[in-house]
């Protein structure tokens, strides 16, 4: 530049100054020669500087490659990490300054070593489509090294299919390249050093066994600034969920679309520690999520609590790791960490993962050298040497650790190379061609290895699976290739070793390209093994390639026992990974290590929710012992499963638990002390009943809850609340009260009911003193009662409590617990001995209750027959609800409870279920059947309540968990042999029924109409019963008939003369046309008798009597109309006995001779005319008054029959029954009369004599009166009765010629009725006119209670009196002589009985 700079000045100057010009142009001519000459020494220096080897050859030396004719030098794909970098640098030293070669840096990659084969195939990715040119030759590059093999394994393959010609050779490089998770030196040796924690394997960051948390610095520690955020990253994709949970399942980790959830956008938490973040250990990695999906997976499969996170950048990503103790990702080779001298976290090997299982162990790459197929033609020596270029791993770490400390790759390589001289130096080509280098072995003309050099014409690299050994002979060193033995392996070409096969591995086959990891299940220790050794005791590996013993952990559904180390079943309810992972509980068990044999597996019944499953005793907050009972002290469960603190107000359910119960027990005793069975109100009773009826079911409902069934909600809520009526702790919040065992709760429940009982002694007590002078002993039935009436009531229920001991449940490692108390284990623990040894003697109460009720009920008709009232009181909780012929019910009522509270305690919920099914349906038959309940309704309800529980117990068997299949065979088994033995049983019961039927129960059937005949015909069946000669049984509905259904049939077979009272509307009546019917059809013998108003049925309503009576349930029955009509006509035909206008003793004696045989009429007539007239001349002070009628009549006969055999030991107590006959005076009391006995019947004092007989007793001034009310239908005296009564009175009077000034019959009757009434109905059984009979003995044996409260006659009124009577007879007699047949009721015939029946009315007396 100098010299033109002149040569352009000298143009520019004039011709003076040529001077100027000459000696300007000189001098930049000496400078330009001076700087050339500089440039050149200087080139020459840098020449010689740039070489590394003493004996380089010259750059001018240099040779291009040809390939296909086309010159260029030898192409280097530069792989840009460290580790390629500084080896690419060493194999281009010794191709450029060893063989000569002219080399080209023709393309470079940082991230992946794809595109260096890619470029050598001749292949490029556009668009994500895989394209290859079609122009091989012209290729630029030749070489790319540290090639990762594998790590695209799709595109790889693809290459490799599609283009083999391409496809570069590869050689190994000697050492291997992984990518994995990686701690700091420092952190390994504090954990081992601190607690002997080897933080290099994987099992040590278990949660359940260690916390190796300890040894990291927290992930908040870590710059959120430094971090990306979850969405940047691959945790942010909605695929990667479904990536992770393939293999891991974590729903809770990953939000619906398949994103990760990250509290705080950057990190995400594992399972382990996602509830305590702060426990978790940070661990970071790269790029955009570098193998986070394997990170994810290994953190939930092993219990790992990891906080993942990825570096903002790659600077972060290389300095967080320092700054930080944490795990990271990183891969070997490499100068990222070295300073922190990483140590590899070891995971579980498997040579065979399923696709996208990133679970295990990350595996070694091989490292290998890609050459391009033509340079084995175009460059033969540095194919060769190219072949040959090994380095160790040692090598690498050493030139990377100088790279590190600052030199430049060619610096370092060229310091490997001089040091290593010897080394390089034999990957060097020889000049003979049968002097093969290491690596190469000798081969034929024919390309095959030969072992000596005289058969061999050429080198050839030693394929894989073979080695190059040295052969020394009399020309020199050469190798031959020669198979790998057993336990060795080559998986690269041109290798002058066989690889030992490394631990975990084997070969059994020589001249094999690799070793094969030891099969799962087996292991090898050591190198070099021809065979693994298997597992022993049932153990396995967790995959494949293992090294140790110790490896060999217990299988997937197996953990290894602490003590023996064996393996042992995992049992129901927990999940047991295997391979060294904890067992874990599922959600609804706990698992527990409270027994001394181990692990145990407890299920959680009846609210799973207190068990959330996971590690060992893992129990819901608050809660603790097996399977998580409990609570903590001074807490109460909540609805959640947990257990909160106490609150104030948590003791108010107790609270109100004692002052219910309290308030109830003084209402009971309240109740019972102040009511008599006679005098309490229907409805008052009926409420009460209802009332405990439903408390019963509501205990049934709470018993079936305790059947083994996972109930689901809304039935579970119910149950629950039910147990409150069993006095759960749980519901009273006993644990805010006292800290109470489950054996102080059992003994608070026994000692509940002898609490009640002195709550009620106690208040007998004060009652007795207080209200009735301290009689404790008189009033002793209240207390009785009252005990009586909670035991009844509460009797499934203490039953229950009872024998909580003997219910337990069955848990998945074969322990029982108890239900109510699961702390305590069945028949194993002492606390268990105890509670069962209280519960049985504690079982006596109900047992000592059902004595004493099978006594009462053995006493109660011999104490009925005495007439002992107290006795029905004191018992009614007994006998008040049922009928007395169903009493023995109550028995069978009681032991129906007693079963259902004792059937939970089997152990089989199928057989639970079954029986309880049973019970319930043999109830509601036995209702059915025998309606033992007093009023209908109560028979319905009852009936409605079995269908409910059995219903209810029905649905549960579809909530029943492992149900016992064998089960059902057993009762299929039974149900068929039950009916096998039934079908005889009922053949042999049908057979003797038909023999029976030929000689029938019953003489007489009699047929009535019960508003019209229904008191005689009582009486008439003790008559005939008392006669000896009519032989054989009297079927009165009243006391046989069970079931309306069978009525006819009874008629049909039972019976041998259907006794027929012909009333005026008895054939209005269909069941009696049936009875009539059915005996006319079936030719049973018939006796009709005829009373005064009776008449014949006439043609007319024979043949309209389809129209005028329901004659359906005779169709029912069979019975057509024609059979009908054919019994009312035949009956005329027959002879009948006829019934006399007024009834008396000799009368019904008749009566019954008539119908009886002929041959005893005269003798029975007699007999009955000398007992009467007996009984007349006796003299006796107790009449009874009773209207003319012959039902009224009729039911005071038969209430002195029943009263005779009660008072034969002295017949002066029979009452004398004033009858009323032809030639009688009328009803006249005697003078000597000093007790009456009233009998009230339906329109009695619209009878004349009924009211004579009142004014006989007002005249004599009788005040002891039972008033005795002898039918159905009869209401008390009320205000407009007795208005009624005095004027019937006064016209009385009038038509007899008196006039009367004064009440004379009201204040009687008020009195009267002022006084207890009592009852005596014909239409009852014969055991309850008995007891009724009783009664009013007993009334009668208490004068004092007979006298009437009646103000003292005054003069005027005895006047009146007297005047009544004495005119009343005189007009009798004149009566009597006139019309002798005319009976009392004619001599007032304007009285106004209308009016009178309207006003007492004949409604139902209740």
């Amino acid at each position: 530049a100098i010299p033109v700079f002149g040569l352009v000045q000298s143009i520019a100057l004039a011709p003076s100054d040529c001077l100027q010009l000459r000696l300007l142009l000189g001098f930049s001519m000496a400078l330009a020669a001076f700087l050339l000459v500089l440039f050149a020494v200087l080139c020459i220096d840098l020449r010689v500087q740039a070489a590394c080897l003493p004996d380089s050859i010259l750059e001018e030396k240099l040779q291009n490659i040809v390939v296909d004719g086309i010159s260029m030098p030898l192409g280097f794909w530069n792989i840009g990490w460290d580790s390629a970098n500084v080896v690419a640098a060493v194999v281009r030293l010794i191709c450029v300054e060893a063989l000569g070669f002219r080399i080209n840096i023709t393309g470079s990659s940082s991230d992946s070593s794809l595109p260096g084969l890619l470029a050598l195939a001749g292949c490029t990715t556009e668009l994500g489509d895989l394209r290859c040119t079609e122009n091989v030759a012209a290729n630029p590059h030749h070489v790319a090294v540290e090639f990762w093999q594998d790590y695209n394994p799709v595109k790889e393959a693809w290459v490799q299919t599609h283009h083999p010609e391409r496809f570069p050779h590869s050689f190994n490089l000697g050492y291997v390249g992984v990518e994995e998770v990686f701690l700091a030196t420092t952190e390994k040796q504090a954990a081992y050093s601190a607690r002997g924690l080897a933080l290099q394997f994987y099992t040590s960051y278990d949660t359940a066994w260690n916390k190796a948390r300890d040894f990291f610095d927290s992930y908040k520690g870590i710059p959120a600034s430094s971090l990306s955020k979850c969405t940047d990253t691959l945790a942010g994709a909605t695929t990667m969920g479904p990536l992770v949970q393939q293999f891991a399942l974590d729903p809770a980790g990953f939000d619906p679309s398949g994103a990760a959830n990250c509290p705080d956008g950057q990190w995400w938490f594992a399972p382990s520690c996602r509830s305590t973040p702060d426990e978790c250990i940070p661990v970071l990695t790269g790029g955009n999520g570098w193998m986070l999906d394997g990170l994810m997976q290994r953190a939930i499969a092993f219990n790992m609590p990891l906080a993942l996170a990825t570096a903002a950048s790659w600077g972060d990503y290389v300095s967080l790791p320092s700054a930080h103790r944490c795990l990271f990702l990183s891969w070997e080779p490499s100068t990222h960490f070295l300073e922190r001298q990483t140590v590899q976290v070891m995971f579980p090997e498997n040579d065979q993962p399923a696709e996208g299982d990133k679970r295990n162990k990350a595996p070694t790459t091989v490292l290998s050298t890609l050459v391009h197929q033509a340079l084995e033609k175009a460059a033969p020596r540095a194919y060769e040497v190219l072949q040959q270029v090994q380095f160790s791993q040692a090598d690498v770490m050493a030139m990377l650790t100088e790279l590190k400390g600052g030199g430049r790759p060619e610096d370092v390589a060229c310091k490997w190379l001089l040091n290593n001289t010897r080394k390089w130096r034999e990957w060097l080509p020889k000049d003979d061609p049968t002097d093969c280098l290491s690596g190469q072995g000798l081969v034929s003309s024919s390309g095959e290895f030969v072992r000596v050099r005289a058969e061999a014409s050429a080198c050839a690299p030693c394929v894989a699976g073979f080695f190059a050994s040295k052969l020394t002979d009399d020309r020199g060193l050469t190798h031959t290739c020669q198979a790998c033995a057993v336990g060795q392996s080559q998986p690269m070409w041109g290798s002058e070793t066989c690889t030992v096969c490394l631990e975990g591995y084997f070969q059994d086959i020589v001249g094999q390209s690799a070793c094969m990891r030891c099969a799962k299940g087996s292991y090898a220790k050591g190198l070099g093994h021809s065979v693994c050794t298997e597992c022993s005791g049932g153990k396995t590996t967790d995959g494949t390639g293992f090294r140790f013993a110790s490896d060999c952990q217990c299988p997937p559904g197996t953990y290894q026992d602490a003590g023996s180390g064996a393996c042992m079943t995992c049992s129901e309810g927990a999940t047991c990974r295997g391979f060294g992972a904890a067992p874990e509980a599922s959600p609804g068990f706990q698992l527990s290590q409270i027994l001394s044999d181990g692990l145990s597996v407890f299920a959680c019944f009846g609210d799973p929710q207190r068990c959330p499953g996971g590690g060992l005793d893992a129990c819901a907050s608050g809660r603790r012992g097996i399977a998580c009972a409990e609570c903590e002290p001074e807490m109460s469960p909540a609805d959640t499963g947990c257990c909160e603190p106490c609150g104030r107000s948590d003791v108010l359910p107790f609270v109100a638990a004692i002052v219910s119960a309290c308030i109830c027990l003084a209402l009971v005793y309240y109740k019972v002390n102040n009511e008599d069975t006679a005098r309490q109100s229907y409805s008052a009773w009926l409420i009460t009943v209802v009332f405990g009826q439903s408390m019963l079911n509501l205990q049934l409902i709470g018993a079936v809850s305790r059947i083994s069934v996972q109930w689901p909600e809304p039935a579970r809520s119910c149950m629950k609340f039910l147990k409150g009526l069993a006095f759960d702790p749980e519901i009273l919040r006993l644990g805010c009260v006292a800290s109470f065992s489950a054996i102080d709760l059992y003994m608070l429940r026994l000692c509940t009911l002898p609490l009640g009982i002195a709550v009620l002694v106690c208040t007998h007590i004060v009652v007795a003193t207080l209200r009735h002078g301290g009689r404790l002993r008189e009033r002793l039935s209240a207390l009785v009662g009252s005990i009586g009436v909670i035991v009844m009531s509460l009797f499934l229920t203490i039953c229950s409590w009872i024998l909580s001991p003997f219910r337990c449940r069955h848990h998945p490692n074969g322990k029982w617990t108890m239900v109510e108390y699961e702390v305590i284990l069945c028949w194993d623990s002492a606390e268990h001995i105890g509670l069962l040894v209280a519960g049985g003697i504690a079982l006596s109460i109900p047992m000592l209750f059902i004595a004493s009720v099978i006594h009462l009920l053995r006493s109660f008709p011999v104490r009925m027959s005495a007439g002992d009232v107290n006795f029905l009181n004191r018992y009614s909780f007994l006998f008040a609800r049922v009928k007395p012929a169903s009493r023995w019910f109550m028995l069978a009522f009681l032991l129906r409870n007693l079963v259902v509270a004792t059937l939970p305690s089997i152990p089989n919920a199928f057989w639970q279920t079954f029986l309880m099914l049973t019970v319930f349906v043999l109830s509601l038959c036995g209702t059915l059947r025998f309606e033992p309940w007093k009023v209908p309704l109560l028979n319905g309800f009852d009936v409605l309540s079995n269908f409910f529980l059995f219903s209810v117990t029905g649905i549960s068997m579809a909530f029943l968990q492992n149900v016992d299949l064998e089960a059902v065979p057993e009762i299929m088994l039974i149900a068929a042999v039950c009916v096998l033995v039934m079908l005889p049983i009922a053949l042999v019961w049908c057979l003797a029924r038909h023999m029976r039927s030929k000689a029938k129960p019953f003489r007489w059937f009699i047929c009535h109409q019960k508003s019209a005949s229904g008191a005689f015909a009582r009486l008439m069946k003790i008559a005939l019963a008392e006669s000896k000669t009519c032989a054989g049984g009297v079927f009165l509905d009243s006391d046989n008939l069970g079931d309306l259904a069978t009525l006819f049939n009874v008629v049909k077979s039972d019976v041998k003369t259907l006794l027929v009272l012909c009333t005026r509307e008895v054939f209005s009546r269909p069941w009696c046309l049936g009875e009539l019917t059915t005996a006319f059809v079936s030719q049973v013998g018939t006796a009709p008798v005829h009373f005064s108003d009776f008449r014949v049925p006439s043609g007319e309503f024979i043949s309209n009597i389809a129209s005028l009576v329901d004659l359906s349930c005779l169709v029912e029955s069979g019975l057509g109309v024609a059979d009908v009509e054919g019994a009312l006509r035949f009956l005329p035909t027959l002879g009948h006995t006829s019934m006399p206008p007024l009834l008396s003793e000799v009368g019904l004696a008749k009566i019954t001779a008539q119908i009886a045989s002929t041959d005893a009429r005269r003798d029975l007539v007699a007999a009955t005319s000398a007992s009467s007239a007996a009984r007349r001349t006796l003299t006796r002070s107790t009449v009874i008054l009773v209207d003319t009628t012959i039902e009224a009549v009729s039911a005071a006969m038969t209430f002195l029959k029943l009263l005779f055999p009660l008072v034969a030991h002295d017949p002066r107590k029979l009452p004398m029954l004033l009858e009323h006959s032809e030639n009688d005076e009328g009803i006249l009391v005697p003078e000597s009369t000093t007790v009456v006995v009233l009998f009230c019947t339906a329109g009695c004092f619209a009878s004349v004599n009924y009211l004579l007989g009142l004014i006989h007793m007002a005249r004599l001034n009788i005040k002891s009166v039972v008033p005795v009310v002898a039918a159905e239908h009869f209401d008390f005296p009320e205000n407009a009765f007795y208005a009624a009564l005095d004027k019937n009175v006064a016209q009385f009077c009038t038509s007899i010629g008196i006039q009367r000034t004064v009440n004379v019959l009201t204040p009687l009757v008020t009195a009267i009725f002022r006084k207890i009434v009592m009852r005596f109905s014909v239409m009852d059984t014969i055991d309850i006119l008995q007891v009724q009979t009783r009664r009013i003995l007993s009334s009668l044996e208490d004068m004092e209670r007979m006298e009437l409260s009646l103000e003292a006659t005054t003069q005027e009124q005895s006047e009146i009196i007297k005047q009544i009577c004495e005119r009343a007879h005189q007009v009798r007699n004149v009566a009597q002589d006139d019309h002798p047949r005319t009976t009392a009721v004619s001599l007032v015939p304007h009285l106004e009985e209308d009016r009178f029946q309207e006003v007492i009315g004949e409604t139902h007396y209740v």
